[in-house]
């Protein structure tokens, strides 16, 4: 079988924080691979190859079966490979402003590859701006697809309100909303201790993250993350944002008319 939804961008969005949330609800059915990139990287390996994935979900216990690949929203030939398989299929889009968006991305090409500065980074790597072009790339999906079959949701909604962000998930993928899973809380939890994230996570022990937070371990955990967190990540140089600002406005202020959101604060 195909899935019936996919989370197809963009990268960096907390996509995979969704991924998760998605994956503990007990009438969605996820590969336990995420990112399987069928409908870009791995196409010429069939749609045999793709179905396999689903394979557990064929005895029709679950309401909602799909996956999460970020890479599917900037690439070109994705709308048109998803609608020749799956033409009714539900997409789910979150967006972040592309600035903070193309930062993030580097720096896990940082991580990984060591580049020495995000200005370079840019220069070599020309998809960290492309890829936050997201009116253009809506644009594409919009020849393929009723905007009813897209769910656009913005970054920014999930430090406001995650309980809200994710029922509206669940709601459009018709499956139980007032589910309430513990990577809810993972989310929240990130913006207090980022450094922690992953344990958190891996641990699933989400309540600890309380106790703690009575103890004098709180502050500790707190000067720790964020004395990583201003070594790690430095900030993206005064000069560098206003060209970025320049270089996003036009596409910024589309995707807004687009998407009948105010984009303001973006640019």
């Amino acid at each position: 079988m195909l899935p019936n939804y996919l989370v197809i961008g963009g990268a960096r969005c907390a996509t995979t924080w969704a991924h998760n949330c998605l994956s503990e609800h007990p009438e969605i059915f996820t590969p336990k691979v995420k990112e399987l990139n069928f409908f870009n990287t791995n196409y010429d390996k069939g749609i045999e190859y793709y179905e396999k994935y689903f394979d557990d979900a064929s005895n029709g216990s679950f309401r909602a079966v799909g996956e999460a690949s970020p890479t599917y929203l900037p690439h070109a030939e994705c709308p048109e490979r998803i609608a020749r398989y799956s033409p009714n299929v539900k997409l789910i889009v979150i967006l972040r402003n592309p600035i903070e968006r193309a930062f993030s991305h580097y720096l896990i090409f940082k991580h990984k590859h060591e580049e020495s500065s995000f200005e370079e980074a840019i220069e070599k790597r020309p998809q960290l701006l492309s890829d936050g072009l997201y009116s253009d790339h809506l644009l594409r999906y919009y020849k393929y697809f009723s905007k009813d079959q897209l769910l656009l949701l913005f970054f920014d909604d999930i430090e406001k309100d995650p309980v809200e962000f994710i029922q509206r998930v669940y709601r459009f993928l018709d499956v139980n909303d007032h589910f309430l899973p513990r990577d809810l809380e993972n989310q929240v939890n990130m913006v207090f201790y980022p450094g922690f994230q992953n344990l958190i996570r891996w641990m699933r022990l989400g309540f600890i993250i309380e106790l703690v937070k009575m103890t004098p371990l709180d502050g500790l955990i707190r000067r720790l993350s964020q004395s990583k967190k201003l070594k790690s990540y430095p900030a993206i140089k005064p000069e560098t944002r206003e060209k970025l600002v320049q270089y996003f406005t036009i596409p910024n202020k589309k995707l807004s008319r687009l998407t009948e959101r105010d984009l303001s604060h973006w640019i």
